[in-house]
């Protein structure tokens, strides 16, 4: 074998050396990549699966304003949201949502309900 061909087999075997190691890299990455995301995912399921058995527990202990049916109802619905990723728990589209709750309302009492949500009115009787 002459030093040329020795040569462009060693630099041959030198890229595809250095190929495997870039394809093993990447490979690695993209694992502890999906490791990071499902692990996330497991620790944001165990928090919903946490919550709904805390709210299920407050429903049958009558810690609620809403009577027992309804209440564990309205804890399985926010459990399944949270299972698919759909469960927002943003203060803002909270306080949002519960304004929206005083527009239907006549104008006096949609005042008093809007001091109420926003923390300023009487208290509900």
């Amino acid at each position: 074998m002459s030093i040329m061909h020795i040569q462009r087999f060693t630099t041959h075997s030198h890229r595809k050396l250095k190929s495997r190691s870039a394809i093993a890299t990447g490979l690695l990455a993209l694992g502890l990549t999906l490791l990071a995301f499902q692990t996330q995912a497991g620790d944001t399921l165990s928090d919903a699966k946490m919550r709904f058995q805390q709210e299920m527990a407050a429903c049958n202990r009558g810690e609620t304003n809403q009577d027992r049916p309804t209440c564990q109802k309205e804890a399985r619905a926010a459990y399944q949201e949270a299972k698919t990723g759909k469960l927002n728990d943003d203060p803002a589209t909270f306080q949002a949502n519960a304004e929206r709750r005083c527009i239907p309302l006549e104008p006096d009492d949609r005042a008093l309900c809007l001091k109420r949500v926003r923390g300023n009115g009487p208290a509900a009787k």
